[in-house]
């Protein structure tokens, strides 16, 4: 919701459809109308959304600690995302993903984020350029 006032258009996708009730909530209560919110899984919406004509310039994930899909980081590879914001809850996790797409984008940064006071979690945002 925050990028909105600073987007065209946000999609969201997330397979929690709890979350997704929120979202489109939360959205008509603060008259954002250039969200669209989607519950299930990713690579079925960003097919559709190509054959709509819709290809983000942006594309946020947040993956569990297993990191990204395999699915996803395949389309990713082929397809013409500009930029990917990778937050990550798992540093190893991240690496790995990032490794897997490094001939297609390159990293321009990685900031840590201490979510997590006094213990060794740590979270991750990084930003994916394509090349």
């Amino acid at each position: 919701m925050m990028l909105a006032k600073d987007a065209l258009e946000v999609r969201g996708i997330d397979t929690n459809r709890d979350g997704i009730e929120d979202a489109n909530r939360f959205a008509k209560l603060n008259n954002i109308n250039n969200t669209r919110f989607y519950a299930g899984n990713i690579i079925p919406f960003m097919h559709q959304f190509k054959d709509e004509g819709f290809v983000p310039d942006v594309l946020i994930v947040d993956p569990p600690r297993k990191g990204m899909d395999l699915n996803l980081i395949n389309y990713l590879k082929k397809n013409p995302i500009k930029n990917v914001v990778y937050v990550s809850c798992n540093p190893s996790t991240l690496a790995k993903n990032v490794n897997h797409l490094q001939k297609e984008y390159v990293v321009e940064y990685i900031t840590p984020v201490d979510m997590f006071p006094q213990t060794s979690s740590v979270e991750a945002v990084c930003l994916l350029k394509r090349r």
